[in-house]
């Protein structure tokens, strides 16, 4: 299907099939599944991640010699590569300034996207290699067994093994404060940069939890497939974990957190993501192809507002393995802004009385508004401008002033007919305009 290619020289396959290539989500579309792409060789640990060229990276358990593979975030293209000196089967994989970094058997290896040439540092420390992540201090940090290990980008080699802090390590992400959390056997623990338990870790959780992603402010939300009932937990200290019972419905192996506000986890049994929010409800996406015994196992946030998934089927023995993108996952639209003065929209208004005064020749003409706005007079051939603002629902009165030839013919007659034209602005609302006739009277 793809053969191999020599040490040191990427396989390039370009998905040409119908439907695999695909065009950008249109903008706050619903989140859908918008293409799948077929990748040899995925375990079921393979991590997943965006790297610092925008693009999709995923490590391989089967597909010697092959250690990596790209996903063109544009266009679905599949690109793998054979690391340098990268001699097993990497599982972690994480971004870290301009390069990628792995974990195999016992290394850890740094290379540039797009290169084979790897700079591999090895540590027996790392017999168990799992995920990996860049830690809030600037340095990288994995799980291997009952071991955490702190390491830095600019000395691999004077990485810290922390032994005891957990039992056989799964994943790990940053967590808020200067601090991480991390999976392994039925606990879930916090730690800090020293490394060290934060306060009320070890969570003892039971089961076996796998996933974990850190959600808004300093929640976390992790997955336990191994636990009867299987469950999601989230935990927001100081408090204990809140648990979400799913019976035998596949609790995730792989979590992450949208740029829609919500944790998207993994369903390998039910071929589904679940979108579970911060507090507790649970809604699912559907749309991924369907095939026996295959799902989404590992999960990361992609560019443009996109999630990548992992379909990993459950017989080692097939490798078959695609990876699919989700678009779609964006924020919600933000409320509008109410109108000032609690945005009353209506701007319907009535006339009141009209109070005369002959000595000038003027009127005062009440009118009745329902929120409040603004209120102008126009000025006419026959009458002056005039306005007013309404700080309240009630009554406002506008002066009406004669002019021109209605003021001549008072002046002369004693009596002039007018004709009043109020627009009415409601603080939250659109303008409506109406007409009112006067006659005005004035002693001579």
């Amino acid at each position: 299907m793809t053969g191999f290619a020599r040490a040191g020289r990427p396989i390039v396959l370009a998905i040409c099939a119908a439907g695999a290539l695909f065009a950008a989500a249109p903008a706050q579309a619903a989140p859908q599944v918008n293409g799948t792409f077929p990748v040899t060789g995925l375990g079921v640990n393979n991590q997943i991640t965006q790297g610092p060229d925008g693009n999709i990276w995923v490590t391989l358990e089967a597909d010697p010699p092959n250690d990596v593979a790209r996903i063109n975030s544009q266009t679905g293209q599949v690109t793998k590569f054979n690391l340098d000196d990268v001699n097993t089967p990497p599982v972690g994989i994480t971004s870290q300034g301009n390069n990628l970094w792995v974990t195999a058997d016992t290394i850890v290896a740094r290379f540039a996207p797009g290169s084979t040439d790897a700079t591999v540092t090895a540590n027996l420390a790392l017999s168990s290699p799992s995920h990996i992540t860049l830690g809030p201090d600037g340095n990288l940090w994995t799980v291997s067994g009952g071991t955490v290990l702190k390491i830095p980008p600019a000395n691999p080699a004077l990485m810290e093994p922390t032994p005891g802090l957990l039992t056989n390590g799964k994943q790990i992400v940053s967590g808020a404060g200067n601090t991480l959390w991390a999976t392994g056997g039925t606990q879930v623990i916090h730690i800090t940069t020293a490394p060290a338990h934060a306060a009320g870790s070890p969570y003892n959780v039971g089961g076996g939890v796998q996933g974990i992603a850190a959600g808004p402010g300093n929640q976390i939300a992790y997955g336990n497939p191994g636990g009867t009932p299987q469950s999601i937990g989230r935990i927001t200290p100081p408090g204990a974990p809140q648990v979400t019972n799913l019976g035998s419905l596949d609790a995730g192996f792989g979590i992450a957190f949208g740029n829609d506000g919500a944790y998207w986890i993994t369903q390998a049994n039910a071929n589904n993501l679940r979108r579970f929010t911060p507090q507790g409800q649970s809604t699912f996406l559907g749309g991924f192809p369907s095939a026996p015994n295959r799902g989404p196992r590992q999960i990361a946030k992609g560019p443009n507002n996109t999630l990548w998934v992992t379909l990993v089927p459950n017989n080692p023995m097939d490798t078959t393995g695609r990876v699919a993108r989700v678009t779609g996952v964006a924020p919600t639209p933000p409320t509008p802004t109410p109108p000032p003065n609690g945005g009353c929209t209506d701007n319907q208004f009535e006339f009141g009385k009209v109070k005369k005064n002959k000595k000038k020749g003027t009127a005062k003409l009440t009118v009745n508004v329902p929120c409040p706005g603004e209120l102008d007079l126009a000025k006419t051939k026959k009458v002056k401008a005039d306005d007013e603002v309404a700080e309240d629902e009630g009554d406002e009165k506008l002066t009406v002033k004669p002019r021109r030839k209605a003021k001549k013919r008072l002046n002369k007659k004693g009596k002039a007919k007018v004709k009043a034209e109020v627009t009415y602005t409601p603080d939250g609302g659109d303008p409506s305009t109406q007409t009112k006739k006067l006659k005005l009277k004035k002693r001579r």
